[in-house]
């Protein structure tokens, strides 16, 4: 029975643009795994595994008590999984990211890039590097490449060059890539083959590019091969003000573009399709609007509700205050002081003697208006 020396856990498979459990093939079959190891050897060469760190090749190898591993060719370059490693962090950082290129997707993706740009008579001078494997079947890649695919964009008159990013990249080489780009005058182009908008590679590429992302899927292959010039899915995170609230959120869209119809950032030499930072800009000048619309009309509003608190009962205007600083009589209601006198009805009695027929005698009356009273019995007299 082999038992399995997991001195290397995992190995980089590239026609899978993968790292795996190094268990998936030292748990085979014996027939099988010996097969294999046949096929790692520099002189079959019929495949490749790759160390995930070095990007080295690997094979499969034994001890006396049948413990079986992958390790690297001897003499083979230093690599930082073994003991001693006298290599710099960024030569560390330049293996990486030049070992995720050994792929089949990112091969077989640069090689359609370059094509199509050859066929495009806006570009010239359209060049495709070799990786290191390709032109080495030895040491490591432990220095910068040039770009995947570079080519002279004759619109602009600007050189681009563009990097696939297929696997997981530090953001430290991301920025350290751009940076050694734009000191050269080069428009940098990273290109995706998918997005999903939650990798951090995707992101720290996309929020440098004013969120935008460019990916080369299906659909945009066959745009590319029926009218000869690159398309792109750009995906840009769009901002949009929150119904019900005046505050910005987002989510991500996408369209395809051609590469004319992208725009060329001259301050940080990429390329982009949305301006998302000109765009969260404009939506905060019109949530400023707003509420300067809102207070406005909450001011209106109170100044209305001050006026009603004030008004007079039945629309009417107060009168000036009186002497005494008191106010309130309506207009209406007020009288000059003749007015306010207190009214009497006069009444003209005037005394006489007549006949009172109820009490049958001669008695004193007054009269009221027209009618005489007898004063004994009070009955109208005659």
């Amino acid at each position: 029975m082999i038992v399995n020396k997991r001195n290397m856990d995992q190995v980089f498979i590239p026609e899978e643009d993968r790292v795996g459990d190094a268990e998936e093939f030292l748990s085979w079959d014996e027939k099988p795994l010996f097969e294999l190891r046949r096929q790692l050897r520099p002189k079959t060469a019929e495949r490749t595994l790759l160390c995930p760190i070095c990007f080295q090749p690997l094979i499969i190898a034994g001890t006396k008590k049948q413990k079986i591993h992958f390790r690297h060719f001897k003499d083979s370059e230093i690599c930082p999984i073994k003991t001693g490693c006298k290599l710099t962090v960024e030569q560390i950082l330049a293996m990486k990211f030049n070992g995720q290129k050994e792929g089949l997707a990112h091969k077989t993706n640069k090689i359609f890039i370059h094509d199509t740009l050859k066929k495009d008579i806006s570009f010239d001078d359209v060049k495709m590097e070799k990786t290191f494997r390709e032109e080495n079947t030895r040491g490591v890649a432990k220095e910068w490449r040039r770009p995947d695919v570079s080519a002279f964009y004759t619109i602009n008159k600007v050189k681009i060059v563009f990097e696939l990013q297929v696997s997981t990249t530090f953001i430290d080489v991301i920025i350290d890539r751009e940076k050694f780009y734009k000191e050269r005058n080069a428009y940098i182009a990273w290109v995706f083959l998918n997005f999903e908008g939650k990798r951090f590679t995707e992101l720290d590429i996309a929020y440098a590019n004013k969120s935008n992302a460019l990916v080369l899927d299906d659909e945009c292959r066959a745009l590319c091969q029926q009218h000869n010039e690159l398309y792109f899915r750009c995906y840009y995170r769009k901002p949009y003000i929150a119904d019900g609230a005046l505050i910005i959120e987002h989510e991500w869209e996408s369209e395809i573009v051609s590469i004319k119809e992208l725009i060329f950032d001259d301050v940080n030499l990429k390329l982009f399709y949305f301006d998302t930072d000109k765009a969260e800009l404009e939506l905060l000048d019109e949530i400023d609007r707003k509420k300067e619309l809102i207070h406005q009309e909450q001011k209106e509003r109170k100044i209305k509700a001050e006026e009603e608190r004030n008004k007079p009962l039945f629309d009417y205007k107060r009168s000036h205050p009186s002497s005494n600083g008191l106010t309130g009589t309506y207009s209406l209601y007020k009288r000059s002081s003749e007015e306010r006198k207190p009214t009497s009805t006069r009444v003209n009695i005037k005394n006489k003697i007549s006949m009172c027929f109820g009490c049958n005698q001669y008695s004193n009356t007054y009269q009221v208006g027209k009618f005489h009273i007898c004063k004994k019995c009070g009955h109208t007299t005659k």
